[in-house]
């Protein structure tokens, strides 16, 4: 017996999630330029808010998409 091909195709929760997750580095990388470039702040601030930014947008992007239907 031959075993058919799985299709594992994205759900919409997982394709918001991946969305908010994009979303949420997007916004760190751009806060982290503003810092840099704009407020002339040391460099070693942007892994510092690497590490605040990300868990919380994680859990928040965790929250919203427990919040939708699928």
């Amino acid at each position: 017996m031959q075993k058919k091909p799985s299709k594992n195709k994205p759900t919409k929760k997982s394709i918001i999630f991946a969305l908010l997750l994009a979303m949420g580095f997007i916004f760190a990388v751009v806060s982290f330029h503003i810092q840099l470039l704009v407020l002339n702040v040391p460099v070693w601030i942007f892994p510092a808010t690497l590490v605040v930014v990300i868990p919380f947008w994680f859990l928040v992007s965790v929250a919203i998409t427990d919040s939708i239907d699928n």
